[in-house]
């Protein structure tokens, strides 16, 4: 079994248009950078065995866990993977991460309750981020 622990909180930088992301680029050539390299909802921020995860599920964390019976270590730990560029820049945190929203109703209203639920590996929807295709 592998639990997911996973970044579920919103940034500032998630309601930026593009108009603004330039206007901050402006001010900070490395800006896009920094804003393709943040962790997002759903993304994976570590992998642990079955009872290992030493975060504990709070209502005032950024962070939920997700325990998947069906899927190994290995596999999780696949989640991890960063998107890169050709220079080595970070595209995204992430290559890919778990649509939490379109998790099973009941799942939801679990994680709302408890910051943490078990579902079937065909339960946890992954998302490719569009930029990890062009380069994964």
């Amino acid at each position: 079994m592998a639990e997911l622990l996973i970044y579920n909180a919103r940034d500032w930088k998630d309601d930026l248009t593009e108009k603004q992301i330039e206007e901050y680029e402006k001010k900070s050539p490395t800006f896009r950078l920094q804003y393709e390299a943040r962790l997002q909802k759903g993304d994976v921020v570590a992998v642990y065995p079955d009872g290992k995860c030493k975060e504990k599920p709070s209502p005032h964390s950024k962070y939920i866990i997700i325990k998947v019976p069906d899927m190994t270590v290995e596999e999780g730990r696949a989640l991890l993977e960063e998107s890169r560029d050709e220079k080595g820049d970070v595209l995204n945190r992430r290559k890919s991460n778990i649509a939490i929203d379109e998790l099973p109703v009941d799942a939801k209203e679990t994680l709302s309750a408890d910051r943490m639920v078990t579902v079937a590996k065909t339960q946890a929807p992954i998302n490719i981020k569009a930029k990890s295709i062009i380069y994964g």
